[in-house]
């Protein structure tokens, strides 16, 4: 992730078109990771909603639709 070693990232699917992603990024924002995926889905076409579920000291959880 990023070239960095210290962050997990796990995923988890919600249906066709719907993912849990769970980052242990102690150091960057949820709403940057947030504005990646949601350029990288638009180049592919597709209309993503991405929301920030949960917050932590160790990290965060994303909610990713399209």
């Amino acid at each position: 992730m990023m070239g960095r070693s210290d962050v997990d990232v796990s995923m988890s699917s919600e249906g066709e078109r719907g993912r849990r992603l769970s980052l242990s990024d102690r150091y960057n924002r949820p709403e940057l990771m947030a504005g990646c995926l949601e350029g990288m889905l638009e180049l592919a076409n597709a209309r993503p909603r991405i929301s920030v579920e949960e917050r932590s000291s160790g990290g965060y959880r994303l909610f990713v639709r399209w």
